[in-house]
C-alpha cells in the first residue's frame, strides 16, 4: 500500500458455501418403527435369553421389514425418505488492512 511503509498491507478474501446452489439430500430418515403408536421392533414377550435357536436367527440374515410388517409393528411412513438437505448457497466476502 505504502512504500514509505512495507508493514501495510491490504489483503481481500472471498468464501462461497454451496457455490453452484446445489439441494443434494445430506441425510435420510433412520426411525423405522412409528414414533406415534406404542409399538417396537420387539414383542412384549422378547427375551435375549432364548437359548441357541435366538442365536441362530440373529446371527443369520433376515430381512428386517418385512418380519416388523409381518409381526403388526406401525412402520415410520417417512423411513427412507430424505431428511436433511445441503444450505443454499452463501458467498461472504472480506477486507484487511494492517499497518
Amino acid at each position: 500500500m505504502n512504500h514509505n511503509n512495507e508493514a501495510q498491507r491490504l489483503r481481500f478474501d472471498a468464501t462461497f458455501t454451496n457455490l453452484l446452489n446445489q439441494h443434494a439430500v445430506l441425510a435420510y430418515w433412520q426411525g423405522f418403527d412409528s414414533n406415534h403408536f406404542d409399538s417396537g421392533l420387539f414383542p412384549n414377550g422378547f427375551n435375549i435369553h432364548q437359548g441357541a435357536a435366538f442365536y441362530q436367527a440373529a446371527e443369520t440374515g433376515y430381512n428386517v421389514q418385512s418380519s416388523a410388517i409381518g409381526s403388526g409393528l406401525q412402520v415410520n411412513s417417512l423411513y427412507g425418505q430424505p431428511n436433511l438437505w445441503q444450505i443454499s448457497r452463501a458467498v461472504r466476502f472480506g477486507a484487511t488492512f494492517t499497518f
